[in-house]
């Protein structure tokens, strides 16, 4: 039986996707053949704790396919594990882990929320980011806002500012791991020093130095302008989750790294340049903010300049 003993939990849109294939590359770890096989996001019996369908399709449920994604691990590599974004949000996954792993490594990625739910947006719902891609994302958030930052199963359209509260989704990692086995990485701050904060991440995963770099982001949001933009290409994305479902597991992760460099050449990044509008999200955010510095020890002050 091979199960893994780190998990890169998450969050959506903070270069989980880059973070896997940087560590699938380190001859000492050993990767999911698929990124983001989302196994704990269903129940002993199969049943979902999440709402999106395509999500749902495309991920492993059954505990005997989750361990053949592992292989059979080399005598050199010290590390096994995988990513799958969504089980840092989602309530019931991290019970599920330590019921079926122990208390293993946990790896958590997150970046500015603002900047995160505008990733989001732009790269889940594209139909939507138009001329008025703006206006479409506001609209979307007040919605949020209006609903209030209670816990729902997560579907798409109404999680785009709740996947950024990260406070209590990492002291639910903290308090069932214990803090020493819980590793929060903030993307910026490894954008700015990716030296120091992969030697970090090494140490914490008890494997050898190796460089890691973000130059070569993997999954970017932005506006498509050709690739896959356009009919066909909401097409693709639409068959993309049940596809990657019925292939076998290594075929589907080569083809998902090989999708991603394709379709990362059609877009091009778009800022979010209403200003007025970030700061009522930094308002929404602070008191979270301001909690998970406090379970971390971060300096995360830039995220409300």
């Amino acid at each position: 039986m091979v199960l893994p003993n780190f998990i890169v939990v998450g969050a959506p849109r903070c270069a989980t996707t880059t973070l896997h294939y940087y560590l699938a590359r380190h001859q000492q770890v050993r990767m999911s053949a698929i990124k983001e096989p989302n196994f704990f996001l269903f129940g002993r019996g199969g049943e979902p704790s999440i709402a999106e369908p395509s999500i749902i399709r495309k991920s492993v449920k059954g505990q005997e396919a989750y361990e053949q994604l592992f292989g059979e691990p080399s005598s050199e590599e010290r590390a096994i594990g995988e990513a799958s974004p969504l089980y840092l949000y989602v309530r019931e996954a991290a019970e599920r882990i330590l019921a079926v792993c122990g208390a293993i490594k946990i790896v958590c990625l997150v970046r500015d929320p603002v900047e995160r739910a505008w990733s989001h947006f732009l790269y889940a719902l594209p139909d939507q980011a138009g001329d008025d891609a703006e206006a479409q994302f506001r609209e979307l958030c007040e919605a949020e806002i209006r609903a209030g930052p209670g816990y729902e199963p997560y579907r798409t359209e109404t999680h785009l500012l709740r996947l950024g509260r990260y406070g209590e989704q990492v002291r639910r990692y903290q308090r069932l791991f214990g803090t020493e086995n819980v590793e929060v990485l903030v993307l910026e701050q490894l954008e700015r020093e990716p030296g120091r904060t992969g030697d970090e991440l090494c140490a914490f995963l008890g494997i050898d130095p190796a460089p890691l770099t973000v130059a070569d982001r993997l999954n970017i949001s932005g506006k498509r302008t050709g690739g896959l933009a356009g009919p066909v290409g909401r097409v693709v994305r639409r068959l993309q989750p049940t596809i990657k479902g019925a292939l076998p597991p290594r075929i589907a992760g080569r083809l998902a790294l090989l999708r991603a460099k394709v379709d990362d050449r059609s877009l091009h990044p778009v800022a979010f340049t209403d200003t007025a509008y970030r700061a009522r999200l930094q308002s929404w955010f602070r008191d979270d903010i301001d909690d998970l510095a406090a379970a971390t020890g971060a300096n995360l002050s830039h995220w409300l300049s």
